[in-house]
């Protein structure tokens, strides 16, 4: 995950305490078909990591986080032409 947030800079933060983490959320709850493994943010979430337009396509975004509970990451990508 270093290797990640130090090579894409510059990113954006959202705390756990703050609005855009709660957008974030709502917007994950939108995916229609997540995979069974896949865990939402939740408290033993701190921070999510995000950036906009990463790709040369009409929209794009990616959320990344590490549940501290589980020790897990999570990358979660949306693109579309």
């Amino acid at each position: 995950m270093e290797k990640i947030i130090a090579h894409d800079q510059p990113l954006n933060i959202a705390e756990s305490n703050n609005g855009k983490f709660a957008i974030i959320l709502k917007d994950l709850e939108k995916d229609a078909s997540p995979p069974s493994w896949f865990d939402l943010p939740n408290k033993s979430v701190d921070r999510i990591y995000y950036k906009n337009d990463f790709l040369d396509h009409t929209f794009s975004e990616y959320y990344l986080w590490t549940n501290k509970e589980t020790e897990m990451t999570y990358l979660y990508v949306h693109f579309f032409d």
